[in-house]
């Protein structure tokens, strides 16, 4: 169950691997500190896309990658 909110004011808990997941799926992936300013980018896998975004960008702006995979 979500119990707190990121900047861009999707909830979110923690899951077993201790990433913070949010209501729709994105996982944190790094947190970085930039002068005095943390940036936290979070990522949604699916079997075909790669989704991106910043957990502090309000509009929730994705960066979507397509991969594919060989075998």
């Amino acid at each position: 169950m979500p119990n707190e909110v990121f900047g861009n004011g999707c909830s979110f808990w923690e899951n077993e691997k201790g990433q913070k997941v949010d209501c729709e799926g994105f996982a944190t992936s790094s947190i970085t500190y930039i002068t005095n300013r943390r940036t936290c980018v979070s990522v949604k896998i699916g079997d075909e896309l790669v989704e991106v975004r910043n957990t502090e960008d309000p509009s929730r702006k994705t960066l979507a990658l397509f991969f594919i995979f060989w075998s």
